[in-house]
């Protein structure tokens, strides 16, 4: 049965590839590698303090509602 509780193992390769796809438009080798050895709460963690990805995700919407007005 699923537990609730967080996972407290790595993500790996397969995980951390799925995180990144779903959370960044684009990523090296390096960082796969770097989210592949954390936890999914530090992946997370990591992720939402990044302001470059949260910029990116803020530029490409206010794109998008500029060619849509």
């Amino acid at each position: 049965m699923p537990s609730l509780a967080p996972s407290t193992s790595v993500l790996g390769i397969r995980k951390a590839k799925h995180l990144l796809n779903r959370s960044c438009f684009h990523y090296s080798k390096a960082s796969l590698n770097h989210y592949a050895s954390l936890t999914p709460t530090q992946a997370i963690n990591e992720l939402s303090q990044n302001t470059s990805i949260l910029g990116n995700i803020l530029m490409i919407y206010l794109l998008i509602m500029q060619i849509v007005s």
